[in-house]
């Protein structure tokens, strides 16, 4: 199947870099508030889940009936799951695998964070998935050996880890290498690394990691 890109709610600083990240054949979901954000740039979705309790207008459009084409999934504003949550288990049960997240940083620490685990959560589902916004972009390594290419304009590549202690990290193609080395969740070295070719190689031996792609 093709991607899955979940939208959410923060506010689009720069129109341009959601266009750019969104292509002809993705299935595009809006959870809750971010109906309103792809409005703003002149798109549709083909879903949307919530509860309407940040958009006024998804609520009185869902009460009309408006919304034709489009699949909605009304939830109950008191519930367990937050609104990206329920658009990653809606998109997974669909049988989609890979995932882009949209406008689901910024205006609330809680969700950002929240948001930024889902990519766990979709590791354990045989899933993958990043997460964009205007300046960074964020992946998870879950193990093993990945090759992670050169993108135009993010000068900084970081290395965080998830679990308290991850082991035999091993760094090629970067300005800081390191070989069979340990990092710690609460001593993040990996920070603000560069590319000195076209591709990095990292190596997880044990654990997971954020890896993060920031602009100048």
């Amino acid at each position: 199947m093709d991607r899955c890109v979940i939208v959410g709610a923060s506010a689009v600083l720069v129109a341009g870099y959601m266009r750019s990240h969104i292509t002809d054949t993705d299935y595009i979901i809006c959870a809750d508030g971010g109906y309103d954000t792809l409005r703003s740039i002149g798109m549709t979705p083909h879903a949307v889940i919530g509860d309407g309790d940040s958009s006024a207008s998804l609520r009185d459009n869902m009460d009309a009936g408006l919304l034709n084409g489009v699949t909605v999934v009304s939830m109950s504003c008191e519930k367990d799951h937050t609104d990206v949550n329920a658009a990653t288990d809606y998109a997974l049960d669909l049988g989609y695998t890979s995932f882009l997240y949209l406008c689901c940083t910024g205006n609330r620490f809680d969700h950002t964070i929240a948001n930024v685990f889902m990519l766990e959560r979709l590791a354990d589902r045989d899933a993958s998935g990043a997460i964009a916004d205007e300046k960074n972009y964020v992946q998870l390594h879950a193990g093993g050996i990945k090759i992670f290419p050169e993108l135009p304009d993010f000068k900084y590549f970081s290395i965080i880890a998830i679990d308290p202690v991850i082991s035999g990290v091993t760094l090629k193609g970067l300005k800081y290498p390191l070989n069979n080395a340990q990092l710690y969740r609460n001593e993040p070295i990996g920070v603000s690394n560069e590319f000195t070719g076209d591709e990095a190689v990292v190596e997880i031996q044990h654990g997971r990691a954020l890896i993060i792609y920031s602009r100048n």
